[in-house]
């Protein structure tokens, strides 16, 4: 991948350290190690290079199937996962009628629903029988070290769950953000990684998209 990505860069110097540093790791293996499990991507490194931040990754917007999502009293409409508030199976959600793209489908807590003036575009909506993934944000707040990343990686890993995408957000004294959007089957999968991530040395609070803080 890096060899690639050398090549496109159309024959500037960069070498593999300077790469790492771009994207906070000190260690170049550690770099690696992130890159190939798809912790980070190159896609990131290019915007680091560039001069951007972006510490908080958007998870692409899913659609989901009919038998994902039960619109009550109404037929098969076309439904999506509401990006601000990721609702998971076991979560209690509420569909939310737009213009011209289906049903919206939010968790019954979401600042966004519970602050919505046009309570008319709700509509009653549960959760079908049909298994699939879904995706969700989690926050990481840890004392940075060396190899944190690659631990907390490797139980995602471990526990059959995909990284769609991570960021890093520096904070003072050391501390950090992480970021991690997760592809899980339900909420019981999802608390289960939590519980296993916080048994990782150096991390002190996680935090679901949506949760009030």
């Amino acid at each position: 991948m890096l060899e690639k990505e050398f090549k496109r860069l159309g024959g500037q110097e960069v070498t593999a350290e300077e790469l790492a540093r771009a994207v906070n790791y000190s260690d170049v293996e550690d770099f690696l190690v992130a890159l190939g499990s798809g912790v980070i991507s190159i896609p990131q490194i290019e915007f680091k290079l560039s001069g951007g931040h972006d510490p908080s990754p958007r998870a692409p917007q899913r659609r989901i199937s009919p038998a994902g999502i039960k619109v009550l009293g109404v037929g098969d409409l076309l439904t999506r996962l509401a990006n601000c508030c990721h609702p998971l199976p076991g979560d209690d959600i509420i569909g939310y009628i737009t213009q011209g793209r289906g049903i919206t489908v939010h968790r019954l807590d979401c600042p966004n629903i519970v602050n919505e003036d046009e309570k008319e575009r709700l509509i009653a909506v549960a959760w079908g029988e049909m298994e699939q993934t879904y995706p969700v944000t989690i926050k990481i707040e840890v004392w940075d070290r060396v190899g944190l990343l690659r631990d907390i990686s490797a139980i995602i890993a471990d526990a059959g769950v995909n990284i769609v995408e991570a960021g890093v957000e520096e904070r003072k004294d050391n501390a950090s953000s992480l970021y991690f959007t997760l592809e899980v089957r339900d909420t019981l999968q999802l608390t289960k990684v939590i519980s296993r991530i916080y048994s990782v040395w150096n991390v002190v609070n996680i935090t679901r998209k949506g949760d009030k803080e």
